[in-house]
Formats: structure tokens, sequence, C-alpha cells
């Protein structure tokens, strides 16, 4: 059994745009760019908030996908 796990805040890249982190286009050129780890699922694409976050604090220590699962 997994314990002390952070449940994942995944948001569509419209949503995580409202948040003011940065504009919808430049969030959707991330994702199609793989700078930051995004899912696709359907038409949506969700980028896990809290790694989007780190990314942006702090990216010479962020590694491509290390994220990606949890």
């Amino acid at each position: 059994m997994i314990e002390n796990t952070k449940p994942v805040t995944l948001m569509t890249i419209h949503e995580a745009a409202k948040t003011g982190i940065m504009p919808e286009n430049t969030l959707r050129r991330m994702c199609k760019n793989n700078e930051v780890p995004c899912i696709h699922i359907g038409k949506r694409t969700l980028i896990n908030f809290d790694v989007l976050v780190s990314f942006l604090n702090d990216p010479d220590n962020y590694i491509k996908g290390a994220e990606a699962n949890g």
C-alpha cells in the first residue's frame, strides 16, 4: 500500500491559464514542444499543475518526463 501520496492536480490548458500563471497560447506551445509533461486524452490536454509550477520556479533542475508519472 502506498502511503503519504499527494493527489495529482491535473488541469486543462484553459484552466491552468485562468490561474494567471501564463497565457493559454504559451501553455499550448509548451505542451506541443514537450517542454512540460502533458497528458492527451481525446481532444483535451491535461497538465500536472504542481509539476508546471516546479518547472517555472526552477527550470535548471527540471528533468523532462521524470515527473510525468506522478
